[in-house]
C-alpha cells in the first residue's frame, strides 16, 4: 500500500494538479529525510540518521516519497517557468509545496524551526496541520518546506521563509531529478 498511496496516488494527483491552470497551489506532506542527496547544512550525524531511516527503518516509504517529491518539484518548476514566459501575474503563478516535517509526535501545536533544519527533528501533528493552513493561505510559498518543532511562531516563520526565498530542495541534483521523472 505504501507505493500505491505515497507514490502512485501522490504522483497522479500531482500530475493532474500541475496540468490544470485553475489550480494555483498544490501541497503534499513528505518528511525531512526524503532526499536523494545530503542537504548542505546537515551535520554528519544528520546524514547518518537520515540514511538509517531511509535504508533500514522505512526504505519503501523513502522510495515512494522521494519519487513523489521529485515529480512535484519538476512539474512545479516547469509550470512556473511556463507561466513566467506567458506573463502570468506573480500572484497567479503556480506554487507546488512539499511540506517536510520531522518525526511526528502527539504534542500540542507550537513554535517551529523552518528552513535549513537538521534531519533529526520532531514535529507535532498539530503543528503540521497549522502550518499547512498557513502555507496554503500565504501567497508565494513554494518548494520544499522543512519544518521541525522550534522557537519561532508559525506565521513569522512562514513569512521569513518567503522573504528569504528559501527552498530546502537546495543541494539536490535537479538535472538527475528531471531524468528520473522524465525517464
Amino acid at each position: 500500500m505504501t507505493y500505491a498511496v505515497d507514490r502512485d496516488a501522490a504522483i497522479a494527483f500531482t500530475r493532474a494538479s500541475a496540468a490544470l491552470p485553475s489550480i494555483k497551489k498544490f501541497l503534499t506532506v513528505s518528511y525531512l529525510s526524503s532526499r536523494s542527496g545530503r542537504a548542505p547544512w546537515w551535520s554528519d550525524a544528520d546524514w547518518e540518521a537520515a540514511q538509517k531511516v531511509n535504508t533500514q527503518v522505512l526504505p519503501d516509504y523513502f522510495k515512494a516519497k522521494v519519487a513523489a517529491d521529485e515529480v512535484l518539484t519538476v512539474l512545479a518548476k516547469d509550470r512556473l517557468a511556463r507561466e513566467e514566459k506567458e506573463g502570468v501575474e506573480v500572484k497567479d503563478r503556480f506554487c507546488g509545496v512539499s511540506l517536510r516535517p520531522g518525526l511526528l509526535t502527539e504534542e500540542p501545536a507550537g513554535k517551529v524551526g523552518l528552513g535549513r533544519v537538521g534531519a533529526r527533528g520532531k514535529t507535532s501533528r498539530a503543528t503540521v496541520a497549522e502550518i499547512v493552513v498557513k502555507v496554503l493561505e500565504t501567497e508565494g510559498v513554494r518548494g520544499w518546506v522543512d519544518v521541525v518543532d522550534g522557537e519561532e511562531g508559525i506565521g513569522e516563520a512562514v513569512e521569513r521563509y518567503l522573504k528569504e526565498g528559501l527552498d530546502a530542495v537546495e543541494g539536490e541534483d535537479l538535472e538527475d531529478m528531471r531524468k528520473r521523472v522524465e525517464g
